[in-house]
């Protein structure tokens, strides 16, 4: 399968300045593309039951021969990064993400570091001196033991001067923004700002920026599942030109952004404390027939698809994602009107799963059948739109323009858990879900393959999946996200912006396993589509469910078979 990953070798792992717990990682890779300054690469996970790659901007290059980062261990995947030792190999993908624009006017530059954030200047630092800026350097830390790079920004041609929060040493105490805003208020020339560090911090920068008139870029780390903008985890807002509330991306759009673009209020988080009967037809040992009502079928040449919301069309298209043993696409899910999604952070890890809340992002049906639906089609796969509204009208508004747009097969998402009006209430009720369910059926005609895909939180789901096929399901797929939340422990916040999200991963498992098994042995005589918790056939398997045709779970983007 194409991940995307390549090989590196570990030249060494060495801690800096004594018991900093900061840590230089350097690795041995015949780099076939410049990584240029303000770039990132993102370091498979080491940690047994995670998922999640970690992101890292490049501190330092050597020539073609390889890289290095710099990390501070905080949790249980930096500190099996701390183990790497020398010649062992390791898995990264980039570099990453967009280079800091340094084609700037002004001839003065300021450069801010805060912790480890230090690390992600080196580059640009040594850009900067190659066009002959003059350049400044304030860095900050908790103390002087984790204040590094000091020689090689001054190898670099920058000016440093450093601050620590608390002792023990001769330097100043302080907060780096107190250097930055001292310089600026003396300064007769602007000079340009640079800035990384604690979200704190680079508000604080921001802020003095502002007041002084100075223009400043900020470089930002986020959570984020893929590194290439196919899971939307790692979103930043701001404001375009007119004004209006927009959403990006770090790993696509960033890490650097104009300070005066983000909504600054918006980017420090939230406080607060049966075996199914498979056709016997075969043309190949692994193709599927679903069979729902009224003589409407569903091929499948693998009993295998995605599940909506982790495979952006984007990915495929980029060689990154092997669909080759997939039998049918998923859409992320579509909704009548662009929809920016829920506030970050987005995405976090719990034990053995993770927790999102991306809030369905994405264009509107309008943009999705204009210019992602002829991506998708190219891949010459059948193909799911699933569809989410906040009242019945608008899941019959959404299912009327795609059949138009001659989409045959939709899934009615009743369940998710991520969005602020409808979702887990319509799912945990037969009559409304009858009621979508007959509407869209009734609007779209006997021709389209109707899936209605439901929710864990469901008192009845039996009585539920029955709801949706009597009023006209051709399929029931489940089960979704189950609703959790995660808080930092030492700073009492969420994890997620909204507070909660949806669960994946293969904690819920066990649970995904009960539930498909209560439906299935229902005998309602329509398909059921697995899902949740499964990384592999093996998976699904162990689950005592076969022949029960599965989805790639959430937290996924493709089966690891």
């Amino acid at each position: 399968m194409k991940t995307g990953y390549k090989e590196a070798i570990i030249r060494e792992c060495l801690q800096l300045n004594g018991n900093s717990g900061i840590f230089i990682l350097s690795l041995i890779f015949n780099l076939d593309e410049a990584i240029l300054p303000g770039q990132f690469i993102m370091l498979k996970a080491k940690a047994p039951g995670s998922k999640l790659s970690r992101p890292f901007s490049v501190y330092k290059t050597y020539g073609q021969e390889g890289f290095s980062v710099v990390f501070k261990v905080v949790g249980e995947n930096t500190k099996a990064y701390y183990y790497l030792k020398k010649g062992q190999k390791i898995e990264f993908m980039g570099p990453l993400g967009q280079p800091i624009p340094l084609d700037y006017k002004e001839n003065n530059f300021i450069l801010v570091g805060g912790g480890t954030g230090i690390a992600s200047l080196m580059q640009i630092s040594k850009a900067l001196n190659e066009q002959r800026k003059k350049v400044d350097v304030f860095l900050g830390g908790h103390n002087e033991s984790q204040i590094f790079g000091v020689e090689h920004f001054r190898g670099n041609g920058c000016e440093i001067r450093t601050i620590t929060d608390i002792g023990p040493g001769p330097g100043r105490r302080g907060f780096v923004t107190e250097l930055l805003e001292e310089t600026l208020k003396k300064e007769t020339t602007k000079s340009a700002i640079i800035a990384c560090g604690p979200k704190p911090m680079l508000k604080k920068v921001h802020e003095l920026a502002v007041e002084h008139g100075n223009e400043c870029w900020v470089l930002l780390e986020e959570m984020m599942a893929c590194g290439y903008g196919s899971c939307l985890g790692c979103a930043i807002f701001g404001f375009n030109e007119k004004g209006e509330e927009e959403v990006k991306h770090v790993c696509k759009d960033g890490p650097a952004f104009n300070s005066r673009w983000i909504n600054w209020d918006k980017l420090v988080p939230m406080e607060t404390v049966i075996s199914l009967p498979i056709s016997k037809k075969t043309d190949t040992p692994m193709k599927t027939t679903l069979r729902g009502k009224d003589g409407r079928v569903l091929e499948l040449d693998y009993p295998v698809m995605n599940g909506s919301g982790c495979l952006d069309v984007g990915a495929i298209e980029k060689d990154i994602v092997d669909i080759s043993h997939i039998g049918a696409l998923v859409t992320k899910g579509i909704k009548l009107l662009p929809t920016l999604g829920n506030p970050t952070p987005r995405i976090c890890e719990t034990p053995n799963g993770i927790i999102n809340s991306i809030g369905l992002e994405g264009p509107g049906v309008d943009e999705f059948i204009k210019s992602y639906l002829p991506r998708w089609r190219k891949f010459n796969k059948p193909l799911i739109a699933n569809i989410s509204g906040f009242t019945p009208d608008e899941f019959v508004d959404l299912a009327v323009k795609l059949s138009k747009a001659e989409v045959k097969i939709i899934e009615i998402n009743v369940s998710c858990p991520n969005i602020t009006q409808g979702g887990i209430a319509f799912g945990k009720d037969p009559e409304i879900v009858s009621n979508i369910t007959f509407r869209v059926r009734r609007a779209v005609g006997d021709k389209v393959f109707i899936i209605v895909k439901l929710t864990p939180e469901a008192p009845d789901i039996v009585k539920v999946a029955k709801a949706a096929i009597n009023a006209g399901a051709d399929a029931i797929s489940l089960i979704n996200t189950l609703t959790g939340m995660a808080i930092d422990p030492y700073t009492l916040k969420f994890k997620i912006g909204r507070g909660f999200g949806g669960m994946s991963g293969p904690a819920i498992r066990p649970r995904a396993v009960k539930l498909v098994c209560d439906v299935a042995s229902a005998n309602t005589g329509v398909p059921v589509i697995g899902m949740g918790g499964i990384d592999s056939a093996e998976a699904c398997r162990a689950g005592g469910l076969p022949s029960i045709p599965i989805h790639i779970p959430q937290v996924l983007l493709a089966p690891e078979y």
